[in-house]
């Protein structure tokens, strides 16, 4: 391990050492070179209370800036990051018996240990930050011959592959927008400042963070209110006979009590009114609502806290930590067992607050104390440190948003129903729902619905995607359903990861985070019984899998995916996804959905034409059959087209009659209307033969195609043609034709004039739809409309 960091002070010296600091420190300047932000990138250290330096060396140099007493410093370099293990050691110069990190999670707690190894007392131990960012608190308690000491070290550690105070607020705001106190963690290790998000709930986690923060200055105040308790002058009526009443009297009372003494009615009672002090006050019957209150609050939270100390996969925490919080609950109690709290009432004027309150000493601090609790995050700025997840956690649920965003902001989408993408309290955080199919429905008017599920298992028992093998769960499924009944699946799983390349500077993704797509596809498996219900009918259902990944390109729409490749042949790749204004850093991803499910139309106030599946099939990922299959969407699809021009008689005679053998189309005008994937889908031809002297071209005859190669315009005999070329070198496809089949009703009025009369022939049909039509004008074209949408 290399030596980090050492600080001295008059009572104790600090060293900390780790390994692989130097390559997490590239990645990061790498990071930081690509995006200039106006951070600086240095780690950063607390204090509570301050110390005072007399010695510090940062990587082996000494910091000569970095001298005297300090609650915060900055370091000149960064040396806390996430994923690396250190080593703390505190060597103290006095005499010490005892030492020991006051963590409350007792993983780090009980990693330190404290030794006296000849005469020289020190505290040891290790951490590894994981995933965990943010203010790593190292609450250092040791006893020697003053007392207790409490020391309160917190470093920052810093993320390696996004920027800590630029990318990560937008993310927890975006989260907090859809999934407020998600985000928060009783089981991290690291904090963070808890910003504002609006919610105004109760929440346990957040409450007991508030409260450690401000418990110190409530009992403060409950102190001075104990020893001067706020009173007030009240008027005390009672009835007394004579010789029970004392003190000085009315005349008139006076004069009451002789003339009944005359009368001899000596058991009679008067009316006496006194002014008293009196300690039953709105005040103070305020004061005793909200003890009582904060004191049912914390032995709720001690009873999360043992509860969650039974679960077996949470982190445990400190037996110390819940003596502490139970402890807590003490100061509270001995207010309310004050006798003057005794003489207090029901608490009732809820809205009215009085100068005493506002200004009394006391009174007024437990008041202002008492606020800040009831809002929560609306006052924690600067205030409050709370556990948040680990980043690699933040950053799947941001990319499910983030998607989400796309579909509904870029696409068009309209979120029709998100109430299953909840969450429920568990314990002192907010959970999603187990075992619930967490999703948001989206609908857009041109006959797209989605749903864009989180994290989705798929079983052996799920139902109609399921596995025969192994569990599935992949982070991000996106289900579409278009207009034409066809459903596709797209799965995205997002990788905290980066595998950069030094050479190139170019971010990449984990090679095993590829293959990991690569194992989604392949196990997941459409699943429908058959009419006969003796058997199920299996298809792959999944048109893509991709990993989302956090790598940055300072232009994407200058730039080229490195996974497009795969992503174009074989529909496995990943997107690098960022946070960014406008949506920059997410531009690969959004001109992919766009190619898979249609840009947003132009009016969205009307309606729009249906936008069919067929998209998804035109790509080349999508027909990739098994070795020695064929795998077709339509099973007898037939092109129609026209004959060229300036034909020899004989030729155009052999379409007429039906007895043609060869026709051939250059590659590039096919391209001009069609995917060339959909080449080996044409299994028959209808072809439109005419004259130079005829009207109308007529269909009359589908021949069945036998094979189709592709050859130079040379290469075709000049009969087979039926004329010849000045082009030798262009390409074309050549159909071998089978025996052809008789249209009981030819189609007339195909395209034989105007400038692109050719291309107007040419559609893409379904046999049986082709024989059921009467003219050209009829045929309702396959893929034609998605290869239009997508132009």
């Amino acid at each position: 391990m290399d030596e980090l960091l050492t600080l001295k002070t008059q009572d104790w010296d600090l060293t900390v050492w780790a390994s692989g600091v130097d390559k997490r420190r590239d990645q990061l300047s790498r990071v930081f070179a690509k995006r200039e932000p106006s951070e600086p990138c240095v780690s950063r250290l607390r204090f509570s209370p301050e110390i005072n330096v007399i010695e510090c060396q940062l990587l082996g140099k000494v910091e000569a800036s970095l001298l005297g007493p300090f609650e915060s410093f900055a370091l000149c370099s960064a040396i806390f990051f996430e994923n690396t293990q250190y080593q703390f050691e505190w060597v103290f110069n006095g005499t010490v018996s005892a030492a020991n990190i006051n963590h409350k999670l007792s993983r780090i707690a009980e990693n330190f240990k404290f030794t006296n190894s000849r005469g020289v007392p020190g505290l040891f131990g290790s951490i590894n930050t994981a995933n965990d960012v943010g203010w790593l608190r190292l609450p250092l308690v040791y006893l020697d011959d003053v007392g207790e000491r409490h020391i309160n070290m917190s470093v920052e550690v810093l993320p390696t592959k996004i920027l800590m105070h630029q990318d990560i607020p937008v993310m927890h705001a975006a989260i907090d927008e859809d999934y407020p106190l998600w985000r928060f963690s009783a089981n991290s290790a690291a904090e963070q400042e808890a910003s504002s998000s609006g919610v105004r709930e109760r929440f346990a986690l957040m409450w007991l963070a508030q409260f450690e923060q401000l418990r110190g200055a409530f009992e403060k105040g409950l102190k001075v209110i104990a020893n001067a308790p706020h009173s007030r002058l009240v008027s005390d009526k009672n009835y007394k006979t004579a010789d029970k009443i004392k003190g000085r009297i009315s005349p008139k009372l006076t004069e009451k009590i002789r003339q009944d003494v005359q009368a001899k009615q000596f058991d009679k009672r008067y009316l006496v009114e006194r002014k008293v002090l009196s300690v039953d006050t709105p005040e103070n019957r305020f004061v005793k609502h909200i003890v009582t209150q904060a004191k049912r609050v914390l032995e709720q939270l001690h009873n999360k806290l043992v509860a969650s100390n039974k679960n077996p996969e949470a982190d445990v925490f400190t037996e110390d930590y819940l003596k502490q919080v139970k402890g807590w609950q003490q100061p509270l109690q001995k207010m309310l067992s004050q006798p003057f709290i005794q003489e207090v009432g029901a608490y009732k004027d809820v809205n009215k607050v009085s100068l005493v309150l506002q200004q009394k000493t006391g009174y007024s601090s437990v008041y202002r104390i008492w606020q800040d609790l009831k809002l929560y995050l609306d006052l924690f700025d600067q205030q409050a440190f709370v556990g948040v997840r680990t980043i690699a956690q933040i950053y799947e649920v941001w990319c499910f948003l983030a998607l989400r965003n796309l579909l509904r902001d870029d696409l068009g989408f309209e979120i029709v129903d998100g109430s299953r993408a909840g969450l429920i309290e568990d314990g002192l955080e907010f959970n999603f729902i187990k075992n619930a199919k967490s999703c948001f429905i989206l609908e857009r008017n041109d006959g797209v619905k989605l749903k864009l599920w989180h994290e989705p298992t798929y079983s052996t028992k799920s139902d109609p995607l399921r596995v025969f093998t192994e569990k599935q769960r992949p982070d991000i499924v996106l289900e579409a359903t278009f207009a034409d009944g066809t459903q596709a699946y797209w799965l995205f799983d997002a990788k905290y990861r980066i595998d950069a390349d030094r050479k190139t500077n170019v971010d990449f993704v984990p090679e095993d985070a590829i293959n990991q797509m690569h194992r989604y596809r392949d196990a997941i498996i459409y699943t429908k019984n058959n009419d006969n219900h003796d058997s199920v009918q299996k298809s792959r259902p999944v048109a893509g899998a991709f990993a989302l990944y956090p790598g940055y390109f300072e232009n994407q729409s200058s730039h080229k995916n490195p996974y497009e490749r795969g992503i174009n042949e074989v529909g496995i790749g990943a997107f690098a996804l960022l946070p960014s204004e406008g949506g920059a850093n997410a531009r690969w991803l959004r001109n992919y959905l766009i190619q898979q499910l249609g840009d947003k139309p132009k009016d969205q106030r009307s309606g729009s034409k249906s936008y069919k599946g067929d998209t998804i099939y035109i790509r080349e990922a999508s027909r990739i059959p098994y070795h020695g299959m064929r795998q077709v969407r339509y099973s007898e699809l037939v092109m129609t087209a026209r004959l060229g021009n300036k034909r020899s008689l004989e030729y155009i005679q052999a379409f007429r009659a039906g007895t043609a053998r060869i026709y051939h189309i250059p590659v590039s005008t096919f391209k001009t209307r069609f995917d060339a994937v959909l080449i080996n889908e044409v299994a028959y031809l209808a072809i439109a033969a005419f004259d130079d002297g005829d009207v109308d071209a007529v269909i009359s005859h589908v021949w069945p195609v036998i094979s189709v190669k592709v050859l130079e315009r040379h290469e075709v005999a000049n009969l087979d043609a039926g004329g010849e070329s000045q082009v030798k070198a262009e390409k074309y496809y050549v159909f071998e034709l089978g025996q052809s089949m008789p249209l009981a009703n030819p189609l007339v009025d195909v395209p034989s004039s105007g400038a692109d009369r050719f291309r107007a022939s040419m559609k893409l049909v379904e046999l049986s739809h082709l024989f059921s039509c009467k003219s050209f004008s009829e045929i309702k074209s396959k893929y034609l409309e998605s290869l239009q949408d997508l132009s």
